[in-house]
């Protein structure tokens, strides 16, 4: 209410009833503007309440994701170092478990929502995070069984590389701090590897390196 509206019901109550104070006539217009003014901050305040309760949900989800991708990623560096070892023995691929894709649900739907409330550096690693799952399911989407062993163990090493540096950002953004990068075959190790795999991989970086010339797959 502006003032010149104020100073008309200033006069509407002096006419209607002249013999009234005027913190009489005052009271119930003021009484009805703390209504408004109080109406609307209880209005804000409970807004406010559900926007927060809305964010705190998603943020909840994102970090739930990233515990998810974390052991989705692990469990494909597994399975990778044991697809590796068996190109390298030329056995049968038998009971391949690598899954058809990775992807991160809640945080393609909610981060853009939320991402103001993840420090700067959490911000970069979930980009990142994202741009190397679709790096990853590219690469699981393009197997080919056409391919001599030796050019399968080195698409199984690539895979295989990405998906750890991949698990390590999503440990950076747990954390929100920054770590060095995973050796590869240590981190198969800390992730529960079997030694033979772990052997295996040893073996088929040493032949990559060697351009195949110590297993000549």
């Amino acid at each position: 209410m502006d003032i010149e509206n104020f100073s008309q019901c200033l006069t509407f109550m002096q006419t209607i009833n002249p013999n009234k104070g005027l913190f009489d006539k005052i009271l119930p217009i003021a009484g009805a503007l703390i209504g408004t003014t109080l109406g609307f901050a209880l209005n804000f305040s409970s807004s406010k309440v559900k926007d927060n309760k809305s964010a705190n949900n998603k943020i909840m989800c994102i970090n739930e994701d990233i515990d998810a991708l974390e052991h989705a990623l692990n469990e494909t560096a597994k399975e990778c170092a044991r697809l590796v070892s068996l190109l390298i023995q030329r056995s049968p691929i038998v009971g391949n478990r690598l899954p058809g894709s990775i992807s991160g649900l809640c945080i393609d739907s909610y981060f853009i929502d939320v991402a103001h409330k993840y420090s700067r550096n959490q911000r970069y690693w979930i980009q990142l995070t994202l741009e190397r799952l679709k790096e990853i399911n590219l690469k699981l989407g393009n197997r080919s069984g056409q391919s001599t062993p030796y050019e399968r163990s080195v698409d199984m090493l690539n895979l295989l590389s990405i998906t750890i540096e991949t698990a390590r950002l999503c440990r950076m953004i747990k954390l929100n701090d920054y770590i060095d990068h995973y050796e590869m075959l240590s981190h198969l190790k800390t992730i529960g590897t079997p030694t033979e795999d772990i052997a295996g991989c040893d073996l088929a970086i040493n032949n990559v390196n060697l351009e195949n010339a110590s297993l000549g797959l």
